[in-house]
């Protein structure tokens, strides 16, 4: 059996919350889509100010395509948003 490698280079990268004003939170969506398999996932994130967890979660959609899952992805986040009552948001796709 060959062994397989992949060549690839590790980069470090530094990431820095935006904080928000004081009683609003962030919304930060992400989606993924797999042209091989044709599935696709979503997952959402809401933060208050100071950046901690206030609510959040992934799920596995199904078939798609790369716009399908960006749109599903911002309209799970707008009804985990309204279901949380938090406040005044902020959006980060």
């Amino acid at each position: 059996m060959e062994e397989l490698r992949i060549p690839f280079t590790l980069k470090e990268a530094f990431v820095k919350y935006g904080a928000e004003l004081e009683g609003f939170f962030k919304l930060n969506v992400d989606g993924s889509y797999m042209e091989t398999s044709g599935v696709m996932g979503a997952a959402d994130i809401i933060r208050n100010h100071l950046g901690q967890w206030i609510s959040g979660f992934s799920s596995f959609i199904g078939p798609g395509n790369s716009l399908a899952v960006e749109i599903w992805g911002i309209s799970f986040g707008l009804k985990l948003a309204s279901c949380n009552r938090s406040g005044n948001h902020t959006f980060d796709g």
